[in-house]
């Protein structure tokens, strides 16, 4: 039986890679690239790894972003999801927040049956992230 605990919890970890473009048009947005990893602690106090990839449009507008990560298990189950949402406040360039909803994409071992997704909260300073999420599941 799949445990719901697995899809609620906190991420930390830190953005090993970034690529920012020039503005397509003078004071336009930019188009940023990250590669991140770190840790997750899941809701039952079993943590694992997790790395993924995001896309975030940064200007002086709504900075939305969108990526993929996937949680690994010490068991190997591993856990794919999908994430979208905006920046809901910045302190500075390297000081920044926002929300946003994730989605199951697909799922091994342990993550195998839950389905669906939820919101989460987030927080980068410097290269440092946090964020925490919830689960708002369906069981196949």
């Amino acid at each position: 039986m799949p445990d719901r605990h697995l899809m609620s919890g906190t991420q930390t970890g830190q953005t090993i890679w970034h690529r920012a473009s020039a503005a397509a048009v003078a004071d336009g947005p930019q188009t940023v690239l990250a590669v991140f990893t770190g840790r997750v602690t899941f809701a039952n106090g079993e943590q694992g790894d997790y790395a993924g990839v995001e896309t975030i449009l940064m200007g002086d507008r709504a900075e939305p972003f969108s990526g993929t990560h996937t949680f690994l298990l010490a068991d190997g189950s591993t856990c794919r999801q999908s994430f979208d949402g905006g920046v809901t406040r910045r302190v500075g360039d390297d000081r920044v927040s926002g929300t946003g909803e994730w989605r199951i994409i697909s799922a091994t071992g342990r993550f195998e049956g839950l389905d669906g997704g939820g919101p989460f909260t987030w927080s980068i300073e410097g290269d440092t992230y946090h964020a925490e999420f919830r689960a708002e599941l369906d069981l196949t």
